[in-house]
């Protein structure tokens, strides 16, 4: 078998396993169909479920750490590390069902379990994500993203599925028939595996091919033929990544380097506008997504939970399908930016849904499918719209400031979420509220961060086209 066969061979094996890894990671955001559970068996208040709730999405928003891991170190070592977080971490959750009154009134370390929870599956995220964007062409890039996106937003659906029918017996709406403890056992198992998965079959191939062609001219450098091709080759691989290679840069120039990019990005306004409504974006789609089954239960329609927590993935998994293929073919008529645009639009329609119909059950589907929608091209297309306007060869530590930026925002989302909730509690002694009022004032505030959102995202689309005209004339 030929050379060039094997690494199509390793690319595509690449973008499997790939999907495995985001597949397991998206199950984070299934924590919407246990969350009941955990409030009954701890006792928690609403307030203690969304600190939860918050630090799993605040682990998933530590991204610039496993991103600069991966940027420095590759595939191997920031799979290994998840291998290790993720299943202590999910261990750790799992070993808490056995001291239930222990951890009754201990809530804050939980949450530490859950925060190290969603910052070990980001490592296997990392790694899935960068290695297959510097793996396949730009052209295709929409594309591979879209699919791998689709795995990772499409996940918490089937998720749901195993969690209702296999680890619940009986009436799995009510919270004494769901198996908890087992499905983190589960979990702690299944994460391990999958980063074993990535660390044996996820590969670099653009730093295996510079390589090969280093010592090739090395060998070789005094055939004419071998000798220039290597070089225009090599040559090549400069232009397009000066600066990070170690040929050419020793280690104190690298980081010079990488922090004079970093301080250029900070202070780039296209940046600045793409953090803001990305990370308002996030919030609403994070907020709704692990609070949907609250609000079910809120206004008596806790039955439609196992649909409705399996719908939002399924309408995010088709706009990640399609979505991805489509920007790659309309791109230069109609760019990234103005879906990112319209996914603002999405997020801020489903809260005003919400605002006057979250009592009935049409309501509640057509404002979870509209958050649906907004979730499947967000999480698409921004990653992509990130290495198109700052570039390939930081990927992993730019998109990993808008994880961050995005878990921060989640935390405070939800932390925000459920003093409302709680102080709407009428009843003493009781940790739920009945009722929209339980919501009403989180819905009209995340719309306002809707409307600042689309306005902001508005601004940076009509920025670059602008730009691009003013090049094209």
């Amino acid at each position: 078998m030929t050379r060039p066969k094997v690494i199509q061979i390793l690319k595509y094996l690449g973008l499997v396993v790939g999907c495995v890894a985001k597949f397991t990671s998206g199950s984070l955001f299934v924590f919407n169909a246990y969350q009941n559970a955990i409030k009954s068996m701890y006792n928690y208040t609403q307030s203690e479920v969304e600190l939860l709730s918050s630090a799993l999405n605040l682990g998933l928003g530590t991204g610039f750490l496993p991103g600069m891991l991966y940027d420095r170190f590759g595939p191997f070592w920031t799979s290994g590390s998840g291998l290790l977080v993720s299943g202590i971490a999910y261990f750790l959750i799992w070993s808490t069902t056995k001291s239930v009154d222990f951890y009754k009134t201990r809530s804050g370390l939980v949450a530490v379990y859950f925060y190290f929870a969603g910052f070990g599956s980001l490592f296997s995220y990392m790694s899935a994500l960068n290695t297959n964007v510097v793996n396949f062409p730009a052209e295709h890039r929409g594309k591979v993203i879209g699919l791998l996106n689709a795995c990772f937003t499409g996940s918490p659906s089937i998720f749901a599925l195993l969690y209702y029918h296999v680890f619940s017996t009986g009436d799995y709406n009510r919270v004494e028939n769901q198996d908890f403890s087992g499905f983190m056992l589960f979990f702690a198992i299944l994460f391990v595996v999958m980063n074993l998965l990535c660390m044996l079959f996820l590969h670099d191939l653009s730093k295996l091919k510079s390589k090969e062609l280093v010592i090739s001219n090395s060998i070789d450098e005094n055939s004419v033929q071998v000798s220039s091709e290597t070089s225009i080759n090599h040559q090549d691989g400069v232009a397009t990544d000066t600066d990070t290679s170690p040929i050419l840069q020793d280690e104190e120039t690298q980081v010079e380097t990488s922090f004079s990019r970093f301080l250029k990005l900070v202070k780039s306004l296209d940046f600045q506008l793409l953090c803001v409504s990305f990370t308002f974006a996030a919030v609403l789609g994070l907020v709704n997504t692990n609070n949907i089954t609250v609000i079910t239960k809120a206004v008596g329609l806790s039955s439609y939970d196992n649909d409705i927590v399996i719908s939002m993935p399924v309408a995010n998994t088709i706009l990640s399908l399609g979505i991805g293929p489509l920007s790659d073919k309309v791109k230069a008529k109609c760019p990234r930016l103005t879906f990112f645009l319209a996914s603002c639009v999405f997020f801020t329609l489903a809260e005003l849904v919400f605002i006057v119909f979250a009592s009935s059950i049409g309501g509640i589907f057509i404002g979870i499918i509209l958050v649906g929608f907004g979730i499947g091209i967000l999480w698409t297309l921004v990653p992509t719209i990130v290495s198109e306007l700052f570039g390939i060869s930081d990927f992993g530590r730019n998109w990993g400031i808008l994880l961050m930026l995005s878990g921060l925002g989640s935390l405070a989302g939800q932390a925000i979420f459920g003093k409302i909730y709680d102080s709407m509690i009428t009843e003493p002694g009781s940790l739920y509220c009945y009722g929209t009022k339980c919501f009403l004032y989180d819905f009209i505030f995340m719309a306002v961060l809707g409307l600042i959102s689309i306005i902001l995202a508005a601004i940076l689309d009509i920025r670059l086209q602008r730009r691009q005209y003013n090049q094209i004339i």
